[in-house]
């Protein structure tokens, strides 16, 4: 396994330690099981809305409409796209 040293605000870390202590298990392990989740989520999102979602604000050249990432993905609802993200 690789080693990764990671920054973290403050208010995070406090949130981590929290969690550890209550789980019993180590940081490491909640920080590397939460980073599989995201990125399993993130895989489920298509490719060029998820490019869009993580450019830089500067070089989009203009908004994406609601109903046009509606289209694309062909959820209706956000509380349909978190449903398909959550699992």
């Amino acid at each position: 396994m690789k080693l990764i040293s990671l920054r973290l605000p403050e208010k995070l870390e406090r949130k981590l330690e929290k969690y550890a202590q209550k789980l019993d298990r180590p940081k490491s392990y909640l920080m590397r099981k939460a980073l599989e989740m995201y990125l399993e989520n993130l895989s489920k999102v298509p490719e060029d809305i998820l490019k869009l979602a993580v450019s830089p604000i500067e070089k989009r050249s203009s908004a994406v409409k609601h109903k046009n990432i509606q289209k694309k993905t062909g959820f209706t609802s956000q509380k349909g796209l978190r449903k398909e993200l959550n699992g």
